[in-house]
C-alpha cells in the first residue's frame, strides 16, 4: 500500500511539475508581449526540463526559469528572428512552388519539407540550451545531428502525434500541460540524439 501511495505521488507530482511549467511559459510568454516573449520563454521551459534530465528534479522551478529568461532573453530572440526569418522565407518559396505547380508529386514533397522543417525546429531549440555555442555552429551541429538520428526523429514524430491523439480525445490534457509535454518529447529525443554523437566521437 506504502509503494501505491508513494507512485501516485510522484505522479501527481510530475503532473503538477508539467502544469506549473506550462503555467509560467504561457505568463512569461506574454510577459514578452507574446513574440518577444515566446522564444525565451520556450528556451527557460526547456533549460528546467533539461536540469530534470541531468538528475536535478527538485531544483526550483520558478527560479530557474526566470534565470534563463533574464539571461536569455536578448540572444533567444536573436536566435528566434533568425528562425522565422528562415521559415518565411522557406514558406514563401514553398507557397509559389505550390500555386504554379498542382501536382501531387510536388505536394509529396513540399510536405516532407516542411516536416523537415518542423523537426530540425524540434532539435534546434534544444540545442541552444544543452550547447554552449554561436549561432553558426549551433544550426549546423543541430543539422548534422538530425540527419545522423533517424531513430530519435521516429521517436518524436511518433511520440508527439501520439500525444496530439490523446489530447484530441481528451482536451483538458492539451489545456493543462500540452505545451510542456510537448517539449518534454522533443527535448527527450534530441538529448538521446546528442549524446549518442557525443559518445560516438569519444570512441572514435
Amino acid at each position: 500500500m506504502n509503494i501505491f501511495f508513494s507512485a501516485l505521488y510522484r505522479i501527481m507530482e510530475w503532473i503538477s511539475r508539467f502544469a506549473y511549467i506550462q503555467i509560467l511559459w504561457l505568463l512569461f510568454t506574454l510577459l514578452g508581449l507574446g513574440l518577444l516573449g515566446f522564444f525565451p520563454a520556450t528556451i527557460s521551459m526547456l533549460a528546467v526540463m533539461r536540469d530534470w534530465f541531468l538528475g536535478k528534479p527538485d531544483s526550483p522551478i520558478f527560479r530557474t526559469f526566470w534565470s534563463y529568461y533574464k539571461k536569455e532573453f536578448i540572444r533567444a530572440n536573436l536566435f528566434g528572428m533568425i528562425i522565422v526569418l528562415f521559415i518565411s522565407t522557406v514558406a514563401i518559396n514553398l507557397f509559389f512552388i505550390r500555386m504554379n505547380e498542382h501536382v501531387f508529386s510536388i505536394n509529396v514533397v513540399l510536405s516532407a519539407i516542411s516536416l523537415f522543417i518542423i523537426v530540425y525546429i524540434l532539435y534546434l531549440l534544444p540545442a541552444y540550451t544543452h550547447f554552449d555555442l554561436k549561432f553558426w555552429p549551433l544550426f549546423k551541429n543541430a543539422f548534422l545531428i538530425l540527419l545522423v538520428s533517424p531513430f530519435e526523429t521516429l521517436a518524436i514524430i511518433v511520440s508527439l502525434i501520439a500525444l496530439s491523439i490523446i489530447i484530441k480525445f481528451i482536451p483538458a490534457i492539451g489545456f493543462i500541460f500540452g505545451i510542456s509535454l510537448s517539449a518534454f518529447i522533443s527535448l527527450w529525443g534530441a538529448l538521446h540524439a546528442f549524446n549518442k554523437v557525443l559518445k560516438s566521437k569519444r570512441n572514435t
